[in-house]
């Protein structure tokens, strides 16, 4: 495999470096060797070193060309091991399910033919299949599953590309025309409705829920994120909050792994109010390993259970849909929807979108102005008011 980073990034200086294997000898033996680039080269003309000692690698290793007559069917365990090996576990399990559906998979529609012979048209007829597919409920699917199918199925054509299985110098994904995505106006609670909550779960007996709801309507901060913070991650003379890592469900349990993105990790300053909640769910923590006589699982990690073991991300999930089934005065939202909603509350506040994109862990600003158009349209009423009141209003005689 060979890998490409960037020195220097953002600088004038900013270049592109290609790490990569090399064999040295019938034993196996490896080296891992680099390649900087000049200051200014294309990226295309990187990418095309990528590929060639990718390709030198793989005949170095007994890769036989013959695979350029490999087909999906036969390609496809080989895309998976690399995907294991370069992703998350979710995303491994995305991709997975995205491949194999009985019903609109890859391996379905393209399963015997031969990786070489798919043409542009080819991918765009699969779009048009999937467009005519419907869900259980009989509505068509989103564009969304669409493109993310489309977007599998160029992953493996770039990675038969890298890895010499093909010659081509064009993606035949890169031409097709997938359907428009539909931003989804977003549901959340007024500020009235999560204030209610809070005191509801205030009240009741399951302080790891009231917890987990506090970091989500409080911070923003994603269940994956919840799941894994740990106590040094709050700095409670400044009240800030770092957000560094996740954790995420795959098969065997949960695991670790950094934020979603790079701009997930993050800073958050804390409302008091959570201070207050965390420090009760560290009493909560040293209350129950007294209670335990040595069989507590002691550990730096907020969201576990009375043994100390580490809870499950979807507990967090399964807690808030049980325990609004248990308050009916309480609009049912799904969990997701407290993030949402702190990031419409802080908008209607005022608050300047490139804060809000680094509070929520968002790479653009755009992001958050599309999903929470609403809230941010509100606000700009309110400025446009104060603007009205400022250039119309009677002058004293």
């Amino acid at each position: 495999m060979a890998s490409i980073r960037i020195i220097d990034e953002g600088t004038k200086k900013q270049r592109y470096q290609v790490t990569y294997e090399q064999k040295l000898n019938d034993k196996g033996y490896r080296k891992r060797r680099s390649k900087t680039f000049p200051i200014g080269t294309p990226l295309k003309e990187v990418k095309a070193f990528q590929r060639k000692v990718e390709t030198e690698y793989a005949m170095s290793m007994g890769v036989d060309l013959a695979y350029m007559d490999i087909t999906v069917n036969t390609f496809v365990p080989l895309f998976m091991e690399h995907c294991k090996a370069q992703m998350s576990p979710s995303t491994v399990r995305t991709y997975s399910q995205s491949i194999n559906s009985k019903s609109i998979g890859i391996m379905m529609f393209f399963g015997e033919q031969k990786l070489r012979n798919i043409t542009t048209a080819d991918v765009q007829c699969y779009i048009r299949f999937l467009e005519k597919q419907k869900k259980k409920n009989g509505e068509p699917l989103s564009p969304k599953t669409i493109i993310n199918q489309t977007y599998v199925i160029s992953a493996m054509f770039e990675y038969a590309m890298r890895i010499g299985y093909i010659e081509r110098k064009v993606n035949p994904c890169q031409y097709v025309e997938t359907p428009r995505r539909i931003q989804k106006e977003v549901d959340v609670y007024t500020a009235e409705e999560a204030n209610q909550v809070l005191h509801l779960l205030a009240e009741g007996d399951d302080i790891m829920l009231y917890f987990a709801v506090n970091l989500a309507l409080g911070c923003g901060c994603r269940r994956s994120e919840i799941s894994a913070l740990k106590i040094q991650d709050f700095d409670f003379k400044r009240n800030l909050l770092h957000i560094s890592r996740a954790r995420v469900y795959g098969k065997g349990g949960d695991s670790e792994k950094e934020t979603k993105t790079k701009s997930g990790k993050r800073v958050i300053v804390l409302p008091s109010g959570i201070s207050d909640v965390v420090q009760k769910v560290i009493k909560y923590k040293l209350k129950c390993q007294n209670r335990a006589n040595g069989t507590y699982q002691n550990s730096d990690y907020l969201y576990v259970d009375e043994e100390g073991k580490l809870l499950h991300v979807s507990t967090i999930t399964n807690r808030w849909c049980k325990w609004l089934t248990k308050h009916p005065e309480v609009r049912k939202l799904n969990f997701h929807a407290l993030r949402h909603t702190y990031c419409s509350l802080m908008l209607s506040y005022g608050i300047d979108p490139r804060s809000l994109a680094d509070l929520m862990g968002h790479a653009n600003p755009i992001i958050s102005l599309n999903t929470y158009s609403r809230s941010y349209m509100e606000t700009k009423q309110g400025y446009v008011q104060t603007l009205n009141k400022a250039l119309y209003a009677p002058v004293d005689a």
